[in-house]
């Protein structure tokens, strides 16, 4: 009889050791959030097309909340000395801000690249919890800064332009080099064939809709 109960009780442990199993491999993969934004995990930054808008490289890694939190410790710092225009304004207001954070790897070292967006931005929706956010223009609303963790240092950050709103701004925007945001545009644009909707927004975010980079709309007159 407890040869019997014995055999009874083993398909229920290795029931609850596989559901478990599953659970974890789950919490794994989904992003994470973190006071300051969100972690996306190794396997969210490839299935969520972060690594192809913003050309990262494999092998990519989860960052984890006390890596986030160390970055975070210099992430004011660098921008309060930076000398690209507008970083002292996301300085002074980065505690309004979310960022996304991206581990993948360079020159066979660990980096993070770190995706801040304003509160005007983040407090419509919560889709950015789990949606790569890649808005056109909007100025210091939006930034990009990648991270070398073994260096704790910051490189490449790259900050929003504002919309054209003269034939003179214009003609100076299209000699501008391009930002990230917009090398990911043409990345997507040129990967699935699309083209602007009639009357679509002139931010994009990637949720199904996306502008021209402001160069080419300036060209085209929008």
């Amino acid at each position: 009889m407890r040869y019997t109960t014995r055999l009874a009780w083993r398909p229920a442990v290795y029931l609850l050791i596989f559901l478990a199993s599953e659970g974890i491999a789950v919490s794994q993969q989904a992003p994470r959030l973190v006071d300051t934004g969100v972690i996306f995990s190794a396997e969210h930054v490839e299935g969520s097309g972060a690594n192809r808008l913003f050309a990262l490289a494999a092998p990519y890694w989860t960052p984890s909340p006390d890596e986030i939190a160390l970055l975070e410790a210099h992430l004011k710092p660098y921008l309060a000395r930076a000398t690209i225009p507008g970083a002292k304004v996301i300085a002074a207001r980065l505690e309004s801000y979310k960022r996304q954070y991206f581990g993948f790897t360079d020159g066979g070292k660990k980096w993070i690249l770190v995706n801040g967006f304003c509160a005007g931005q983040w407090k419509k929706q919560d889709t950015w919890h789990d949606r790569v956010v890649v808005v056109l223009d909007g100025g210091v609303c939006f930034f990009r800064v990648r991270y070398d963790l073994s260096r704790s240092q910051f490189k490449e950050l790259q900050i929003n332009g504002e919309a054209c709103r003269s034939n003179a701004r214009c003609a100076k925007q299209t000699t501008e080099p391009f930002s990230d945001a917009r090398r990911a545009v043409f990345r997507v644009r040129a990967a699935v064939g699309a083209t602007r909707p009639k009357g679509a927004s002139r931010s994009a975010l990637m949720h199904g809709s996306f502008g021209y980079p402001r160069s080419v709309r300036c060209r085209r007159g929008a």
